[in-house]
């Protein structure tokens, strides 16, 4: 879906550590012909190099619940590349970026504010997962990521049962948050 929204002459890079679901995205890819993504094999977050991913069994539905900390149902452990903010920079080089994905399991702040200069730079939509026990399970806290994201002059919103709300102070314990950057008049 990405990839035919971005264009032609766009290009998608997907980061996702699991290497079963790396398998399932190039065969997405190369079923559907498309030539402009780039899957890269590698959890993003605040440190590189090698570290566990915690899976659900190989007989689970849901193979992409995947998350850098244990959590009930996904305790199989396997060895996977992580990467900086920085390190994704350099990938995207001198492209612009519009769009931007985190499906974090918990872990969605820690890769925000690895992207800080890439929304800065370039005032992308951003879009997340939040769960209120899988945020707490990594130590992160919707309010912070809130300031962190107003910073930079978004507007958010959460979405809940495919619904658009305005954010406010309380949020569902689950839902979808949508930021969109503020229109800068020079």
């Amino acid at each position: 879906v990405m990839s035919f929204a971005t264009g032609p002459k766009g290009k998608v890079i997907a980061l996702e550590p699991h290497p079963g679901m790396v398998e399932r995205l190039k065969a997405n890819v190369e079923l559907n012909r498309v030539d402009n993504v780039s899957i890269m094999p590698v959890a993003l977050s605040d440190s590189a190099g090698r570290s566990i991913l915690y899976t659900p069994e190989e007989d689970q539905i849901n193979q992409g619940r995947s998350s850098l900390k244990p959590s009930q149902g996904i305790n199989r452990e396997i060895t996977v590349e992580k990467i900086t903010g920085e390190m994704l920079q350099d990938e995207i080089g001198n492209r612009l970026c519009k769009f931007i994905k985190i499906v974090g399991e918990g872990h969605d702040f820690i890769v925000l504010k690895e992207l800080a200069f890439i929304i800065e730079k370039h005032r992308p939509h951003l879009i997340f997962e939040y769960q209120r026990d899988r945020w707490k399970e990594h130590h992160c806290d919707i309010q912070e990521a809130v300031e962190f994201i107003i910073s930079f002059d978004y507007r958010i919103y959460f979405v809940k049962h495919d619904l658009v709300f305005p954010f406010e102070r309380a949020v569902p314990d689950s839902c979808d948050i949508f930021c969109s950057p503020k229109i800068l008049l020079l």
